[in-house]
């Protein structure tokens, strides 16, 4: 099992395909390297060497340290691309995973050749709340909730209304992966922790990567108005907004998001 390893813990990768170019992804908050789903990254390795790493703390990555931070998070990314000898990647981040490629990409610019920025925001006060239908995924479940069923639930808050029921499929394997990847309840805290003391609101306009902002109109948890303020703040980003679209772009709307991704890719 390929483990990179950093200060206070060790991160798991995968590495398929073999293109010519290396695309680098990174999940969000609780994710795991799976829930990008097999025919989304069937469809990346077609063109692209991928690389997908599990965030400290997840399974079956390691954390040893009692609190980290967003850059903390982007040292581990580096570390991934470094254990894969790649010197400069392309890089996606989804949710979380999209402010650990901001943050790498600010505090290491020679190691990103393209940003692409999934379902993300810039961090700081001045980023808007997520809807109220979003807020159970951050309570406490009532008495005699299985974990299955909370997470079953979850997808359907995640995603665009109606969209879970629609993809029972895609719900159970969403819940199958999250229980399998079981992320505790300390190394959650300890990432959203992470989210609210980041900001880059100001930062991400001295960016100078070629940026692609996704978003889904309908995200209720990081609700598109950040990424319009995103790709508004990062000098020539292009913003793609996703119609019926929840949090979960790559599962909700992949033929979308494959085809951003690759006019962007192109234009070089």
């Amino acid at each position: 099992m390929p483990l990179a390893a950093t200060p206070g813990a060790e991160i798991h990768y995968t590495v398929e395909g073999h293109g010519p170019d290396t695309l680098l992804l990174i999940a969000g908050l609780g994710q795991n390297s799976d829930e990008w789903g097999s025919a989304f990254v069937e469809a990346l390795m077609a063109r692209c060497r991928v690389v997908r790493l599990d965030n400290r703390g997840v399974p079956p990555s390691t954390n040893r340290s009692p609190s980290f931070t967003m850059r903390d998070m982007a040292k581990d990314a580096v570390a991934v691309l470094d254990a894969v000898g790649v010197a400069r990647a392309h890089v996606m981040g989804w949710s979380m995973g999209g402010m650990i490629a901001q943050q790498m990409a600010l505090d290491d610019p020679d190691r990103i050749e393209r940003l692409v920025l999934l379902s993300s925001h810039f961090g700081g006060p001045g980023c808007a709340p997520m809807q109220p239908r979003a807020a159970p995924l951050f309570e406490l479940p009532a008495p005699g909730t299985t974990a299955k069923a909370f997470l079953r639930a979850a997808f359907g808050l995640l995603t665009a209304p109606g969209f879970a029921e629609r993809h029972p499929d895609l719900a159970d394997r969403f819940t199958e992966q999250r229980l399998h990847h079981r992320v505790t309840k300390e190394l959650f805290a300890l990432q959203i922790q992470a989210v609210l003391a980041s900001d880059r609101s100001h930062a991400v306009a001295g960016l100078k990567h070629p940026t692609l902002v996704v978003h889904g109109q309908s995200d209720p948890l990081v609700v598109v108005e950040n990424g319009r303020m995103l790709a508004a703040r990062i000098p020539n980003a292009k913003l793609v907004e996703l119609p019926d679209c929840g949090h979960m772009p790559p599962l909700e709307r992949p033929e979308q998001v494959l085809a951003a991704v690759w006019e962007f890719l192109d234009q070089r």
